[in-house]
């Protein structure tokens, strides 16, 4: 995670038990009254583990200084009920642990605000976790579950919430009650409907349901006016309501992978956003109020159908990445030139012959994919982009390059595999900068004279007609 919606205490020290399984031990093993028989199994934990035996006597004794303890691979099934005596542990990590339910006594931790136990094999939840009413972050990514029990709606200090990775086929209604959640993690499951309760979440920063089978959203969804995120990446939908407009917080959309046609021109209304990927649809035309998107920082509109751009997409001054790859464009509009932010521009698949004389007003551009497609000649003033650094134009039908190529002095790989090239430029020597350098299967005749002056650490001239 990127980072946390607050900043919890500092602790006095975890304590990290490494993959042990701990012997079931009885609730009299606190502090004097452990019987011999007890400390002797703690003896023998502190030497199987290394931890120190102050520190694993605390584990069974209450201390109040323990604060975080972490128990990663533990046997869930063997956990000692003593656990429950550890009424000040804030943090507990049973990530990777194996067994299929926590235990019970956990529900006595009251003042937890932290549990992980993603990746635990977990097929269910203890109705005993609704008692941890304090808790701020659960994650159970990486389990078996397959529903929420009711108790989680009593969870209503809870602001992060990981269920990515589970078996969930339905959204959990619960989840609507809790009304401070604001990250909300829900990929990789089966969940086909997105209830209208959605609406209710009013406190959702974050919101993630990539990687399932929703064909669409419900018109609430618009009714999140805090989210900053919304991730809808590989599922199965059609279309975007009109009322995504109304997330005008949204700094990130993802809708990458699913079966849109088309976006609708509400989308112009989310001025906050920094990062568009639409990419993997089936778009074949972008409304002109993209252009609206001006501080739009990555915009992703890679596999789709799209044969040409609007005007307006030269709106975005603070674009730095731009992906057309796969795409059927045919040209790109001399308003390009406007697009002076602009550090990387993938047209990677396209059916491109000619380039615009703009392109060379893209001062910042460090890195240009032109592969596969259909140019014969790039224009001269490429040849103005003093920034670049990575230059692909492989599988095109290129007969030669420009004379000035030799400006590009930052210049440090350049791809002209399977073109035509039958000779390079005199300037060509002025790339003192060049590091990879591959001309496979183009026509040349003899290796270029001005390289034998060069020294370019990869250099790939396979499949030429040499002599």
């Amino acid at each position: 995670m990127e980072h946390t919606p607050m900043d919890p205490p500092e602790p006095t020290g975890p304590l990290d038990l490494p993959d042990i399984s701990l012997p079931a031990m009885p609730p009299t093993t606190q502090g004097a009254d452990a019987d011999p028989g007890d400390r002797a199994i703690v003896r023998e934990l502190q030497e199987a583990t290394g931890v120190p035996a102050d520190a694993m006597e605390a584990v069974f004794a209450g201390d109040e200084s323990l604060i975080e303890l972490r128990l990663p691979l533990a046997d869930l099934s063997r956990l000692p009920t003593a656990i429950g005596a550890l009424t000040n542990l804030q943090r507990l990590d049973l990530s990777g642990a194996h067994g299929e339910a926590l235990p019970a006594a956990l529900g006595t931790l009251t003042g937890l605000y932290e549990l992980d136990a993603s990746a635990a094999n977990l097929g269910q939840l203890p109705p005993e976790l609704g008692q941890l009413t304090g808790l701020r972050e659960l994650y159970l990514h990486g389990n078996q579950l397959r529903e929420m029990p009711p108790e989680i709606a009593r969870l209503t200090d809870l602001q992060v919430l990981a269920l990515g990775g589970n078996l969930l086929h339905d959204f959990p209604l619960q989840l609507s009650q809790l009304p401070n959640l604001e990250w909300l993690f829900l990929d990789g499951n089966l969940i086909t409907y997105m209830p209208a309760d959605v609406g209710l979440m009013m406190s959702l920063r974050r919101l993630d349901l990539s990687g399932n089978r929703l064909r669409q959203l419900p018109p609430e969804i618009g009714k999140l006016h805090a989210l900053e995120r919304l991730d809808m990446r590989g599922n199965q939908l059609t279309a975007l309501l009109p009322e995504i407009g109304m997330l005008t917080n949204l700094r990130e959309l993802y809708v990458w992978g699913n079966h849109l046609t088309h976006l609708p021109p509400e989308i112009g209304t989310l001025t906050s956003l920094h990062r568009l990927y639409v990419g993997g649809n089936q778009l074949t035309h972008l409304p002109p109020e993209i252009g609206n998107l001006t501080s739009l920082l990555e915009l992703d509109l890679s596999g789709n159908r799209l044969s040409e751009l609007p005007p307006e997409i030269g709106n975005l001054t603070s674009l730095r990445e731009l992906d057309l790859a796969g795409n059927l464009l045919t040209g790109l509009p001399d308003r390009v030139s406007n697009l002076a932010s602009l550090q990387r521009l993938d047209l990677n698949g396209n059916q491109i012959s000619v380039l615009p004389a703009a392109l060379g007003q893209l001062d910042n551009l460090r890195e240009l994919d032109l592969k596969f497609n259909s140019l014969r000649l790039l224009p001269s003033e490429i040849c103005m982009l003093h920034r670049l650094q990575v230059l692909d134009v492989r599988g095109n039908t290129l007969i030669r390059l420009p004379d000035a190529l030799g400006k590009l002095r930052d210049l440090i790989a350049l791809n002209l595999e399977g073109n035509r090239l039958e000779s390079l430029p005199d300037s060509f020597a002025q790339l003192t900068n060049l590091s990879m350098l591959d001309l496979r299967g183009n026509a040349l005749r003899r290796v270029p004279p001005v390289l034998h002056g060069m020294t370019i650490a990869e250099l790939y001239l396979q499949e030429n007609p040499l002599r």
